[in-house]
């Protein structure tokens, strides 16, 4: 099970970003039954695998993400680290 994290492009000056994030396990059997996300060992959000977060100044983060099936949960092998210190121009 895997973590991928993209930003958004911006080119204008913004005190924020956009972060794309995506967890899978597609070779889970039994099949996974929902996704959560996880910033600093809390759930944020449970989905579908896939969100979108939106990441402030002065903002950091580890981000994971946890896979539950009818034989339990899995956390991702890997985690995504986020820290957006200002403004991007």
């Amino acid at each position: 099970m895997s973590l991928v994290s993209n930003t958004t492009e911006n080119e204008d000056c913004f005190e924020s970003m956009w972060v794309n994030f995506t967890c899978n396990a597609s070779d889970a059997y039994p099949a996974v039954t929902n996704y959560q996300l996880l910033g600093n060992g809390e759930v944020l959000n449970n989905e579908n695998g896939t969100w979108i977060k939106k990441i402030s100044k002065g903002e950091n983060y580890v981000y994971s993400c946890l896979a539950e099936h009818p034989l339990g949960i899995v956390t991702s092998a890997n985690t995504v680290n986020l820290t957006f210190n200002g403004e991007l121009c």
